[in-house]
């Protein structure tokens, strides 16, 4: 591997793709160079998604028009400026990729939608790091390449594209070591390890994994929905490890690099389908011309928060209660920054948007999660069982959403804890919980307990004689080892039979206390090197997209395969 400060050209777009992998939220740089026009306006209200397009900054869709109209080209400029590059975001995919360049030699402008670090993500997968197995030696036995893609095609339906995920799996390690390292370059940031026990000191700047210890009879090999090991998770959240790759791109490009806040790129400047650069607009109103030699990145992030683009893309309809989403980055004028902005100036570009998108939602907050999503019994309102339980966070989310009130029950015994060994590891997995905290949380009434089941259905919002049915119905299928319902592994068939029994309850209403939108991942049509297609599936030249912009890597659904390949939860 090449020296810390540099990457090789073949792990260049593996870096990207590691942005994407990760979260593309957009963010700002943090550095000197940086400029901030002018200070976002105080606003509580959500941004209005659902405006006609305006020509003076790159308008969200109408509600029957995702598109709009692009802008008109100004007749004069605050300043005309020609680099190598443009990047277009500067979250996780766009830090790498304006790292990248810088250290190609490339003069660079970045152009930032809002000011500062987006933090909806904590996560990146490790898989292929030379560095993460000093720390983490366990993880390798785990990393089966072969595995690996073929679950993720699965997990989404072979509507992704298999050379997307084979230049990641190729190209991710060189990509992770070479973005942690520079933050590890500081020696007060800290990486655990499983020999500590995976503890971090409180306060501390660092990378644990996200899910330890690793259940001790787990094996991706053997499961349906297999989720590999070896998910980073920084602390306290990605803002340190960003600073450290945007001060690498300044000691690499010096003065040729320039990053322009609450400044968003309104439009690309295209000819006869080649894309030549871009047209920003700041907070006062002024434009900005900058030519791109050699291309465009767009690293935009997503479409969360453009109600529009969500229903004309997502194969899930999300209505006005249920679209929250959770975003933290502002425009200058106090709206949210993921509105599509870089997936309709690509389309006003002649791209094509991606056939088959998904988006992340999870089930991150019931009562108190406690348990997560271990495959537990869960009913719904009317008091049925509807499925098998053993599936990662993604697969139980899509599932919840089509319940009734989008409400669902899950239920667990005292016995339940002995079995945490023959437990699955995965997303929003909880397999190191003990049972002491379950009853504290229990007594501190964050979850429902008692010593009945009856006891414990009485106080659930549910269909009581068919809830109390099908327990009845569960535990014997528990006692015969056989799920002859639903198919659930006879491992992970655990009774209702022993008190205390506990309920945690899952709504989705689209926010931080129920189920959370994090991100949409339905992009431009896009391949292994990040060009993007037009209509005809033809190359737009000089137009490259990363991250949630970037089209065909995931479809249909996250399969959270390996936890921290697109903007996981925290």
């Amino acid at each position: 591997m090449q020296a810390q400060g540099s990457l090789s050209r073949r792990a260049f777009l593996g870096a990207m793709a590691l942005g994407g992998a990760a979260a593309a939220m957009g963010a700002a740089g943090c550095s000197p160079k940086s400029e901030a026009p002018a200070s976002p306006t105080s606003s509580q209200d959500k941004p209005d998604v659902n405006a006609a397009a305006e020509p003076t900054a790159a308008p969200a869709a109408t509600s029957n028009d995702w598109l709009g109209t692009e802008p008109a080209t100004p007749d004069t400029f605050a300043e005309e400026m020609d680099v190598d590059v443009v990047v277009v975001g500067l979250g996780w995919a766009g830090v790498c990729a304006t790292r990248a360049a810088c250290e190609e030699g490339a003069s660079v402008v970045v152009f930032e939608k809002g000011e500062n670090f987006g933090l909806t993500s904590k996560n990146a997968h490790a898989f292929g790091s030379k560095l993460w197995l000093e720390h983490y030696p366990e993880s390798e036995k785990y990393w089966d390449r072969t595995a690996i893609i073929n679950a993720v095609m699965k997990g989404c339906l072979n509507r992704n594209s298999d050379a997307i995920m084979s230049k990641w799996l190729n190209t991710n390690g060189e990509a992770f070591d070479w973005f942690f390292g520079a933050a590890l370059e500081n020696p007060e940031v800290v990486f655990t390890s499983s020999a500590e026990g995976n503890k971090l000191p409180k306060d501390a700047t660092g990378i644990k994994e996200t899910s330890w210890p690793y259940p001790a009879n787990y094996n991706p090999l053997e499961e349906y929905w297999p989720c590999f090991p070896g998910t980073a998770c920084v602390a306290p959240n990605a803002t340190p490890f960003f600073e450290a790759n945007i001060a690498k791109a300044e000691q690499a490009a010096g003065d040729k690099l320039r990053i322009m806040r609450f400044t968003p790129a309104i439009k690309l400047l295209h000819d006869n389908g080649h894309v030549t650069g871009v047209i920003a607009q700041d907070a006062d109103g002024n434009f900005y011309k900058a030519t791109a030699r050699k291309g465009v990145v767009l690293a935009t992030g997503d479409f969360f928060s453009n109600l529009a683009m969500v229903n004309a893309f997502l194969s899930r309809r999300f209505d006005e209660d249920g679209i929250k989403n959770i975003y933290s980055v502002m425009d200058a004028q106090g709206n949210q920054c993921n509105v599509g902005d870089g997936h309709r100036m690509g389309a006003w570009a002649g791209a094509m948007m991606q056939l088959d998108g998904c988006n992340m939602t999870h089930a991150i907050g019931g009562g108190t999660y406690t348990v997560g999503t271990l495959p537990a019994l869960v009913l719904n309102k009317r008091g049925q069982r509807f499925m098998n339980e053993d599936i990662q966070g993604q697969q139980f989310t899509e599932r919840l959403y089509e319940q009734k009130d989008k409400t669902v029950f899950q239920l667990y015994d005292a016995s339940f804890f002995d079995h945490m060994d023959d437990m699955p590891y995965g997303h929003g997995k909880h397999p190191e919980v003990k049972f002491e905290t379950v009853q504290k949380e229990a007594e501190e009434g964050k979850l429902l307990t008692s010593d009945t089941i009856e006891g414990l259905v009485d106080q659930m919002d549910i269909d009581k004689d068919a809830a109390l049915a099908s327990i009845k119905r569960y535990n014997e299928l528990c006692t015969k080892g056989d799920d002859e319902d639903y198919g659930k592994v006879s491992k992970r068939m655990i009774g209702l039979t022993t008190p205390p029994f506990f309920c945690d309850t899952y709504i989705g209403d689209g926010s931080m206390k129920g189920v959370g939108n994090l991100v949409t991942m339905s992009g431009l049509e896009s391949d292994e090197e990040c060009h993007v297609y037009n209509e005809n599936l033809d190359v737009i030249p000089g137009l490259y997209a990363a991250g949630n912009v970037q089209g065909n890597r995931f479809s249909v659904v996250y399969p959270e395969v390996l936890q921290g390949t697109a903007s996981p939860w925290l």
